[in-house]
């Protein structure tokens, strides 16, 4: 079954079906910063579905191992999250990450007051702590990357979760604890998996519904898309309770990682900047 549908934000498109969101890419997508274009994509959805109760934990054991055998990755990430209730617009920018010891850099592109906002983070070795450095979007960013704690409120406002939260193995580590708290809680998870193109290559996408309210609960609906050749997440979507009429729910996050590349062999003038 073909679907095309377009969506277009954050100078990407987005193929839509119903639950199935898909980003992708074109012949000769841009390597570069600041020439990112909207694109056009054909998603396919295999049969017969995948059993995902069983495919799950499977697969979060592959992604580990995959992710361990990992140095490096750099691509661009697309992020759009809901921060005190009101969904903020789309965002696209740059993403490198080492991965031991862990060190990442974000920096935003897209939509225009947002680019320029910049954060890089190191985890401390041996005696060294670990180093933060930030630049806001806008007049605020006019003085460049500043130290400070990563933990500070300036560096977490409109952002849902701290930069060293932030990555390929931050999703892949929600998605797992979303699953684990509900089956420590008893409640019942279900978890729907199959096949899928996206970036027209092979990924399988998990629907987990945690459909129990309860305090602890992070999302109703959480889907996660896996690279079938890498084993590594590449898409996170998480909704609220459906309302009345809305079968989907509220978006509550969404990031995305495109045009990824992998051992590069980033040093550490790529993070202490």
């Amino acid at each position: 079954m073909a679907i095309r549908h377009i969506l277009r934000f954050g100078g990407f498109a987005v193929a839509l079906a119903g639950s199935p969101t898909l980003w992708a890419d074109e012949p000769g997508y841009p390597e570069k910063t600041g020439n990112i274009t909207p694109v056009v994509a054909e998603v396919t959805v295999a049969k017969p579905a995948i059993n995902g109760a069983e495919a799950f934990p499977k697969m979060i054991a592959d992604a580990k191992g995959a992710y361990a055998k990992t140095r490096d990755y750099s691509g661009h990430i697309v992020r759009q999250e809901r921060i005190g209730g009101t969904l903020l617009g789309e965002q696209s920018g740059e993403i490198r990450a080492r991965i031991e010891p862990f060190s990442i850099n974000v920096k935003m592109l897209l939509p225009k007051d947002a680019g320029g906002w910049e954060a890089s983070f190191i985890t401390g070795t041996g005696a060294k702590e670990d180093r933060f450095r930030f630049k806001p979007a806008g007049v605020g960013g006019a003085n460049g990357m500043q130290p400070m704690k990563a933990s500070d409120p300036k560096a977490l406002e409109g952002q849902r979760h701290s930069i060293s939260d932030t990555g390929i193995a931050a999703i892949l580590m929600r998605a797992e604890k979303i699953v684990e708290i509900e089956k420590k809680a008893k409640n019942p998870v279900q978890i729907v998996a199959a096949e899928y193109l996206f970036l027209k290559r092979s990924t399988i996408r998990y629907e987990i519904f945690c459909e129990r309210p309860h305090p602890l609960r992070y999302a109703h609906r959480v889907v996660l898309f896996v690279d079938s050749d890498t084993k590594l997440p590449v898409r996170f979507e998480a909704y609220d309770t459906p309302k009345p009429g809305d079968a989907a729910g509220e978006l509550l996050e969404c990031v995305s990682f495109v045009n990824l590349k992998f051992n590069s062999g980033l040093g550490e003038s790529a993070f202490d900047k």
